[in-house]
């Protein structure tokens, strides 16, 4: 399996597993725990994989900052008070 398809597998699962653990109540911790054992063998057993694992993390962040900063501009625009907090605590994480 190439290294690609084991990230897609792994970015199409996660959220899903998610919504079955958090959302329904039908899943369990252990689909996160295989989802991640996954995720590291994939990235130790081919290390050509590291370069696109870190293209990944920066566009990643570089899209996580753009939302803020959008996010930002909008409940500014719209003098939302609570949008605000809320945007001021996610940036504190």
């Amino acid at each position: 399996m190439a290294c690609w398809q084991v990230f897609l597998f792994v970015a199409v699962l996660a959220p899903l597993f998610w919504h079955l653990w958090i959302v329904l109540g039908v899943g369990n911790a252990n689909f996160y725990y295989a989802l991640t054992l996954v995720y590291a063998v994939a990235q130790v057993s081919r290390p050509p994989c590291n370069a696109s694992i870190l293209r990944g993390w920066l566009t990643a962040a570089v899209l996580n900052q753009v939302m803020l900063l959008s996010e930002a501009l909008l409940a500014t625009a719209r003098n939302d008070r609570r949008a605000r907090a809320r945007l001021r605590a996610q940036a504190a994480r």
